[in-house]
């Protein structure tokens, strides 16, 4: 599947393998939300139902931040399944979760992910998660939906923060992962740019360094 997004669709030719999980990692503020908020819509898009799992904010407010980078989610609420790990979200397709209640959690997205016929998603707080809980439980709960997600056919993509973790744990979960997306910044204090690299992939690669920027319009090469 292509993933709608102009910047990876240039570094993966062959577009994103059926029952894969891709780890997006990079640094605070770079725009992981924002990937994470233009594969949903795409995958909307190319008629799968979604799940977001989140945490601090309502999916009102998520409908705000998004339609900032031109990315309409509201109108398509009715296909998502908001799980809010803060329970600020209301509204019939909205879930409330403790991120301290992992057995939990992951009994709500089998459900989810059992009721769908194909349901792609986006979980954007493995970083608290992994704090709350340990880095063997998390590394388990995701492969537990990874096998959950290949026997559906489904994509899951996981928003992970750089220097919130040590490296051995950031390299467990790439090591899990079908495809790692790094995001970075590169420059001098003055001038950072943000960049994105293909470190692991399923297929074919252009392993450039794509620089990117985000607008009003999207997404967008430069």
């Amino acid at each position: 599947m292509k993933s709608g997004n102009k910047v990876v669709d240039k570094l993966l030719p062959k577009g994103i393998a059926e029952g894969s999980l891709i780890l997006v990692e990079g640094p605070p503020g770079i725009g992981k939300r924002v990937f994470g908020y233009n594969f949903i819509l795409n995958s909307i898009k190319n008629n799968n139902n979604c799940f977001y799992l989140y945490a601090g904010r309502s999916h009102k407010e998520i409908f705000n931040e998004s339609e900032m980078y031109g990315i309409n989610l509201k109108k398509f609420d009715s296909k998502i399944d908001w799980i809010d790990c803060s329970k600020l979200s209301e509204g019939k397709n909205a879930y409330h979760c403790d991120m301290s209640k992992i057995s939990d959690l992951s009994t709500l997205l089998h459900t989810i992910i059992k009721k769908n016929k194909k349901v792609n998603g986006v979980i954007e707080i493995i970083s608290p998660l992994i704090i709350n809980n340990s880095i063997k439980i998390i590394y388990n709960f995701l492969f537990d939906i990874k096998k959950r997600v290949k026997r559906k056919k489904s994509i899951v993509m996981v928003l992970i923060e750089y220097g919130m973790h040590p490296q051995t744990e950031i390299t467990a979960l790439e090591d899990l992962a079908d495809f790692v997306i790094d995001l970075r910044l590169i420059g001098n204090k003055l001038n950072y740019q943000k960049y994105c690299h293909i470190k692991k992939a399923i297929g074919p690669v252009n392993n450039d360094n794509v620089k990117f920027n985000l607008t009003e319009k999207g997404i967008i090469i430069l």
